[in-house]
């Protein structure tokens, strides 16, 4: 995957969204993620939308979704997912997300 050198140009299947992932902030390892697969997100951030996908746009945020048909990939160091739109349960649009901040920096 690193030689694709621009993520939001890649083709995409028709009914597909492709999210950043951002993972939830511990250091205790749940049973079942050990194998490095990618079982709980905090949130996710859509970064590419499929042509028939009208529901969801490019920077929408991910809240819930159904990872388990997803395939995940690291990009230049960091999380991807691309699932098919329907597993998309909740998201909401980025002015309506609330994002952690400490000292004024967005820690997630």
């Amino acid at each position: 995957m690193e030689r694709i050198k621009r993520l939001e140009e890649i083709i995409i299947q028709d009914d597909m969204i492709l999210m950043e992932i951002v993972e939830e902030k511990s250091s205790i390892i749940k049973p079942g993620e050990e194998d490095g697969k990618i079982k709980s997100i905090d949130y996710g951030i859509v970064v590419k939308v499929g042509e028939t996908v009208h529901k969801f746009d490019v920077g929408d945020i991910v809240m819930k979704c159904n990872l388990e048909r997803a395939g995940g990939f690291s990009w230049k160091g960091k999380k991807y997912a691309l699932l098919n739109a329907f597993s998309v349960s909740l998201a909401v649009k980025p002015e309506n997300f609330e994002y952690i901040k400490k000292d004024g920096i967005i820690l997630n």
